[in-house]
């Protein structure tokens, strides 16, 4: 009923003006008189053949299904998917080869293992306007194993009849990135339209890891300047890096664009080599960086430009001791976001006593907030030269996090240089003290590295974690950081010892850089700074003047020269003892509303109770009595 109508007068018609490789339905009736018709016949389903292709022709597999035109056959299905299962090619998951989040296809090398013929046929394609014709793909191939295997081969329909294998892939070439093959269709006998099977064979046993991955195919001329193999970028040092490509003819320049790391291509920086190995200097430090290269063939004939290739410089070791409190940007600190969205910013949203900080946001740095319904791993992190000698070091740093207990937090690492964080990764090990949040407030870290990092260049990172589920504000926040070496290391171990109701010798093990000893002593509770001090020549000190049966608490600190103390250690707890009874007559009245100190509360069988025997209390029951003098008695 919503279908275009059509009349005929015979019982065959010719329906045109359709689409190529369409579906179609129809219904049919009959008209025997005006007025006169019988019921629709139908649906009818027809599918119209697909066309012949021109060239130049190219397929990119940009969906997750398989494309207009092209069919599958034999024992196995190819996938089309950004999602590879698992092992040899799941690094692909997300991605296809120009990094666009595009698909891609291929076989799983899972499944049934001897089997052959795995095939993915092309459509027809009318090559006869191409003088130099040639196919040209990407192909991803990483066998874990090398053991079982996966082949690839290509066969060509050249017009009339098949020719095998023009192609052969395996089965141990092996390769942990894209590479594109490139195979010259020229010296074929072309008598009509071409199309191509791509053939997966697999090995007698199964080739669990070693899968075959295509996408980015091309059916076209041979250019006659072609842009350069294989460009990568080697030797990086902080502000340099050596270009290099592979020659496809007998170009003698090449030209080169570069800029910061996913800049817009024709924008950049140009420059002119001369050799196929160039050497790109005036970089800074710790950066990323993207470079293009094509070919300069003659005057006027340039090939076209290579897809992009991104490097980062290396960083030049912060030294012992330093600061960073983000006043001025980020420094030379390195700054890893990727697509996470929460992410660093250095901005002022949040610090703390300074205008500056890097912290958490989601809106850009506007606030120090994030959204806590999508997980996000980010980094930001440093490379640190530690001097020689035998002191450890001292990291401090001010942060704020609260996000949710388990799961949303800062962790800090201290790794080899050569381990290079990701977004969306966690550091697999290397992390300093435990995880940081639940705090609104800014508070203070001080983590000890041990000497054995003197001599040593070590990367510091500290990384945001939250897990998308719930949380709180704010977000991670860090300002202030310093690392320093312990010139003057704390005491250890502090203890009390040879107690008396007055008095107490207190000791520690003490480093051998100090001569001297700072102690601050007050009760129990008394707050840290506001105690009392005393100065102690060795590393035990007779402390007395002190009240009985008192709880007191001692901090101890390193003196090792003039200005230069350690950090406190500290609090050591120790209580004095009782005084003795000495003279009689001697009266308890138990009027403190408790047992008294010195005496003992001493279950000696304790048979069905669940609490101390004695308690002070104001009247008795069963039986009933009251205290012989004052409020309370020992019951």
């Amino acid at each position: 009923g919503t279908g275009t109508r059509i009349w005929s007068t015979n019982d065959t018609f010719n329906l045109t003006g359709l689409n190529p490789a369409s579906n179609y339905s129809y219904y049919v009736r009959a008209v025997c008189g005006p007025g006169d018709t019988t019921a629709w016949a139908g649906p009818c389903n027809f599918t119209t053949a697909c066309t012949i292709f021109s060239a130049p022709f190219e397929q990119h597999f940009n969906t997750t299904t398989i494309p207009q035109c092209w069919s599958i056959s034999g024992p196995q299905n190819w996938l089309f998917t950004n999602t590879w299962p698992q092992y040899g090619a799941a690094a692909l998951s997300g991605t296809d080869h120009t990094g666009t989040g595009g698909s891609f296809t291929g076989v799983d090398g899972n499944g049934n293992y001897g089997i052959t013929g795995i095939t993915l046929s092309s459509p027809y394609i009318d090559i006869s306007t191409l003088t130099t014709p040639r196919l040209r793909f990407w192909m991803f191939n990483n066998n874990t194993t090398n053991a079982e295997y996966q082949t690839l081969r290509i066969d060509l329909w050249n017009g009339s009849s098949w020719v095998n294998s023009i192609f052969y892939y395996g089965p141990t070439e092996n390769n942990a990135a894209w590479q594109e093959k490139i195979v010259d269709l020229s010296s074929y006998t072309i008598t009509g339209p071409v199309k191509f099977n791509f053939v997966v064979d697999k090995s007698a046993s199964s080739p669990y890891y070693d899968d075959i991955v295509m996408d980015d195919i091309y059916v076209e001329n041979t250019p006659t300047c072609q842009y350069p193999a294989s460009p990568r970028a080697y030797n990086i040092g902080s502000g340099n890096a050596f270009l290099t490509w592979t020659p496809r003819g007998t170009e003698s320049q090449w030209q080169i664009e570069y800029g910061p790391t996913n800049f817009v291509h024709g924008t950049g920086t140009i420059t002119i080599s001369s050799n196929d190995t160039f050497n790109l200097t005036g970089l800074t430090p710790g950066t990323g960086y993207t470079f293009y290269v094509r070919s300069i063939c003659t005057p006027g004939d340039t090939s076209s430009w290579t897809l992009p290739v991104n490097f980062m410089t290396t960083l030049i070791p912060l030294s012992v001791p330093f600061s960073e409190g983000f006043e001025s940007g980020r420094g030379s600190w390195v700054i890893l976001n990727g697509s996470q969205p929460n992410q660093w910013y250095v901005g002022t949203a949040t610090s703390n006593n300074s205008a500056s900080s890097i912290y958490i946001s989601s809106d850009n740095g506007v606030s120090n907030t994030y959204n806590i319904s999508l997980s996000s791993i980010v980094h930001f992190y440093n490379d640190v030269a530690f001097p020689a000698g035998g002191n450890p070091f001292n990291l401090n740093f001010d942060w704020k996090a609260f996000g949710e207990s388990c799961c949303d937090y800062l962790k800090v690492y201290l790794v080899d240089p050569s381990i290079s964080p990701a977004a969306g990764s966690l550091p697999s090990s290397g992390q300093l003290g435990s995880n940081m949040n639940v705090q609104t407030t800014w508070q203070t870290a001080s983590i000890r590295i041990p000497a054995t990092n003197a001599g040593t260049t070590k990367r510091l990172i500290f990384t945001w974690y939250n897990d998308g589920s719930v949380g709180t504000m704010p977000p991670g926040a860090i300002d202030n950081i310093s690392l320093t070496v312990f010139t003057c290391p704390p005491p250890t171990s502090g203890t009390a010892y040879n107690i008396t109701s007055n008095s107490a010798y207190l000791t520690w093990v003490a480093s051998p850089s100090a001569s001297q000893w700072q102690i601050e002593w007050g009760l129990q509770n008394f707050v840290h700074g506001q105690g009392a001090y005393v100065v102690s020549n060795n590393d035990t000190f007779n402390l007395t003047g002190l009240a009985a049966s008192t709880s007191y608490k001692y901090y101890v600190r390193g003196i090792c020269g003039s200005g230069d103390t350690s950090t406190w250690a500290g609090p050591f707890s120790f209580t004095t003892q009782c005084v003795p009874v000495t003279s009689l007559p001697y009266v308890e009245n138990f009027e403190s509303g408790s047992i008294p100190v010195c005496w003992s509360n001493v279950v000696v069988n304790a048979g069905s109770l669940t609490a101390p025997a004695w308690t002070v209390v104001t009247v008795g029951t069963n039986p009933g009595c009251t205290p012989a003098n004052g409020v309370d008695m020992a019951k």
